[in-house]
């Protein structure tokens, strides 16, 4: 990395400055206290200072101090362009009022984050601010300082040594172990309690269960930034309430002003507008008094006339009501002939049905019970004779019979039959063989009376046929039938008869008929309920006709009591106006109602809402301002935008302490690592160049020998006597201090291509000296980009190069 230009438009002394540099050797000259230390401050400034710093450290109230403008001013600024690998990288930082910083990468993407601005840049700077303040920027004054400024340097030493041996390693009499321990010590300091992993504080103990001691500055930084976050909402939620409190004052105050303004004209026009409340409605209830009286005057004498229409009217109505009622006589007795016609009808229907009945009741000869008993006994003891007859059964076979001889049997109850020989027959109980003359035997089964049987069986069957014949039937059930016929013709009779009477009531049939003569012709009389339909409409007129004559008889009686005739009327009405005139000119001496009211109630309703409303937010805004003061008392000492400042800056340290933690471990993990592989070799190339500087510039007086593991130096004179830096002159230090710088310089840039400031550093040489140090720096120029500053043209010529003129 090289530096490729300079800008800056304040800083410190120096205002408007822009400078280019070249590769290789670049000569700034100029007067003392014509600002080249300043240049050089601004320099390191742009690439290390962040834009954004405070006045707590020693360190910024130096650079306040130093570099801003007083008396009149507030900031300062520089921009610088870097080249790195043929890309140019633009930073530029203002310090200030107005702090800011930007870096315009080679691709034109812009930061303006410091931590993103350091993270971009470090491989463009390769080395650390230590490194680069100890080693590539150097002021006169410090030259004699040089090799105590480098050893004491821990982080210059640490990037030294971490290029020499790639770790840290012992330094300003510092054992290697004392260094470990340092940074165990340090590490301890900053990461006690802390767990790397979970990147919280060990155990949990967050800030709701913090450790009270014992832990590091990172759980102190985490503590702190945890704690500004809870105050910080304490403070966001009484603030809000606060500005929440505050807002509702303001709107209570511009309502309670804007109903102030609205009840005060509306309290300039209450007397008015309570006088017009009382007067309009004298003068709309007038209005409406005159309109009834001139409905009256209207309807008075057309209540007259339509009172004698009415009277007309019911006359001719009942005139009409009064036939009506003599034709609803006509009607009943029209009605009253249908009903005796429709009765005399049905009666000789039921005179011809009589008769029939009568004519089949003779058909059928007469059964009584006692006939029907009889039958049932007689034929119940034949029945009860055969079945004892039938008892047994006897089975008989005639094989021989003399010829010429006539032989009968009598099988039962069956009447005698002639059988011949081989002829087979049976009876049920009883059988008589019989051949006159010749034999007669008698056969039955058991020890029944056959005989007596049979004698009981030819009675009952007599008897039983006797009562057929006389019933003029063929059997009982014939009987039966016959006198269930007779039964039912003889109800049917009595029915009728029943119902004849019905029709008949108390009249005989031949005074039926002369009632129905006697009301004759009715056959255009009207129906009954047609008539009293009409009657019932005429009723309903007449009801209305009534009520209308009676409501206007009403009016006329009251108009007549109260006015006594029209002219008196007329002059009420009159009375009435003059009134009515007056009270106008009471009215329109009064303000108007404005017109965005339509009545004096709605006007005096919504002064009252105003009045209460009004009231109402006096209460409100005394208790809001009661609260105002009680929330007042209670916000934070800080505010949430303090606060919110105060967080950033906790984080950005926590952090920062964090991100040093990590880096101590890694360095310690790099220091355990390459501890083991350091050797008494590790300085031999710096030895070396060291040595060839220092042998250059002193003429052979002096060379470097060694320097051993605590980074002590060891020179030897041209008589090989080793010298204490302690004991050699000005001059020679000042050629120790050039050549271990130029050594360590090369060292560290090795193939990078790098820059180095140097500020006067041949002054105190002799001409002999000063001549082969330009020469060195020349060779160390033709490899890497050298800023010399001088006050002296002569050293100026001597070293060449770019000049610059300040």
């Amino acid at each position: 990395m090289i530096i490729k230009k300079y800008t800056t438009g304040r800083f410190a002394g120096i205002k408007d400055v822009k400078i280019e540099f070249k590769d290789g050797l670049n000569v700034i000259l100029g007067s003392n206290e014509s600002g080249k230390s300043t240049l050089v401050e601004g320099i390191h400034s742009v690439l290390f200072k962040p834009s954004r710093i405070g006045r707590k450290t020693a360190e910024d109230k130096e650079f306040h101090s130093k570099f801003m403008p007083y008396p009149i001013g507030d900031s300062i600024d520089g921009e610088i362009d870097l080249e790195h690998n043929g890309e140019i990288y633009t930073l530029r930082k203002e310090w200030g009022a107005d702090a800011s910083s930007k870096l315009t990468m080679p691709n034109k993407i812009v930061i303006k984050s410091d931590i993103s601005i350091n993270d971009s840049l470090k491989d463009v700077y390769i080395y650390g601010e230590g490194t680069y303040s100890s080693v590539f920027f150097l002021k006169q004054y410090y030259l004699k300082e040089a090799i105590n400024r480098i050893v004491e340097n821990k982080e210059a030493t640490g990037e030294i040594s971490s290029l020499l041996r790639s770790t840290i390693m012992e330094l300003d009499g510092v054992s290697l172990e004392s260094l470990g321990q340092k940074i165990q010590d340090e590490i301890d300091t900053l990461l006690k309690r802390w767990d790397i992993e979970r990147n919280y504080p060990e155990n949990n103990k967050g800030i709701n269960n913090p450790y009270k001691v014992g832990f590091g500055k990172v759980v102190e930084s985490y503590y702190a930034k945890e704690r500004i976050k809870l105050e910080m909402a304490k403070a966001e939620e009484a603030e809000k309430k606060f500005n929440e409190i505050c807002v509702q004052i303001k709107k209570t105050e511009e309502k309670i002003e804007e109903l102030k303004a609205k009840k005060e004209s509306m309290e300039e026009l209450e007397n008015d507008v309570i006088q017009r409340s009382i007067l309009e409605p004298q003068i709309e209830q007038l209005n409406k008094d005159i309109s009834a009286l001139s409905k009256i005057n209207r309807d008075w004498p057309r209540s007259e006339e339509k009172l004698k229409q009415l009277i007309t009217e019911l006359t001719k109505l009942n005139e009409k009501y009064k036939k009506l009622e003599e034709e609803k006589e006509l009607s009943k007795k029209a009605e009253e002939k249908n009903i005796l016609e429709k009765n005399l009808a049905k009666i000789d229907e039921i005179n011809a049905k009589l008769n029939e009945l009568k004519a089949q009741v003779s058909a059928i000869k007469t059964v009584t019970k006692e006939d029907i008993k009889a039958l049932e006994t007689n034929y119940n003891g034949m029945n009860k004779a055969e079945a004892m007859m039938k008892a047994g059964v006897i089975m008989a076979k005639l094989n021989y019979f003399q010829d010429g001889k006539k032989l009968t049997v009598t099988k039962d109850l069956e009447e005698p039959t002639e059988v011949n020989a081989g002829d087979s027959f049976t009876a049920k109980g009883f059988m008589k063989l019989q051949s006159e003359n010749l034999i007669d035997i008698e056969i039955k089964s058991g020890n029944i009376d056959f005989n007596e049987i049979r004698i009981q069986y030819e009675n009952f069957k007599k008897n039983y046929e006797q009562l057929l014949k006389t019933l003029e039937v063929k059997n009982l059930e014939e009987a039966k039938l016959n006198k269930e016929k007779l039964d039912s013709l003889n109800r049917t009779l009595e029915s009728c008869i029943m119902q004849k009477n019905q029709y008949l009531g108390e009249l005989t049939y031949e005074e039926l008929k002369d009632r129905i003569r006697e009301l004759g012709d009715l056959s255009l009389v009207r129906n009954t309920a047609i008539v009293e339909s009409e009657m019932t409409s005429i009723n309903a007129e007449k009801i209305e006709l009534i009520s209308e004559k009676k409501l206007l008889e009403s009016n006329i009686d009251k108009w007549a009591e109260e006015y006594k005739n029209l002219d008196g009327l007329f002059n009420k009405i009159i009375e009435i106006k003059l009134k009515q005139n007056g009270i106008k000119t009471n009215l329109d001496k009064l303000a108007e109602l404005p017109p965005e009211y339509k009545s004096t109630d709605e006007f005096r309703r919504i002064l009252t809402e105003i009045r209460n409303k009004y009231g109402y937010l006096i209460n409100t805004l005394a208790s809001l301002k009661e609260e105002y003061y009680r929330l007042e008392k209670e916000l934070p000492e800080s505010t949430y935008e303090e606060l919110s400042e105060s967080l950033k800056q906790a984080e950005r340290l926590f952090e920062k302490r964090l991100e040093k933690g990590k880096r101590l471990l890694k360095i310690k993990e790099n220091f355990e690592n390459i501890k083991l592989k350091m050797d008494e070799q590790s300085f031999i190339p710096v030895i070396t160049a060291f040595s060839n500087y220092l042998n250059l510039l002193t003429n052979g007086s002096y060379k470097a020998t060694d320097i051993d593991d605590d980074f002590n130096l060891k020179l030897k004179n041209e008589n090989e006597v080793e010298m204490p830096l302690s004991l050699l002159s000005s001059g020679t230090y000042d050629c120790v201090a050039l050549a271990l710088r130029l050594a360590i310089a090369e060292y560290i840039l090795g193939d990078n291509k790098g820059f180095l400031i140097l500020d006067d550093c041949l002054v105190d040489l002799d001409p002999n000296r000063k001549d082969t140090a330009v020469k060195l720096i020349s060779r160390f120029a033709n490899k890497h980009q050298v800023i010399f500053t001088t006050c002296s043209p002569d050293t100026a010529t001597l070293l060449g190069g770019y000049l610059i003129k300040i």
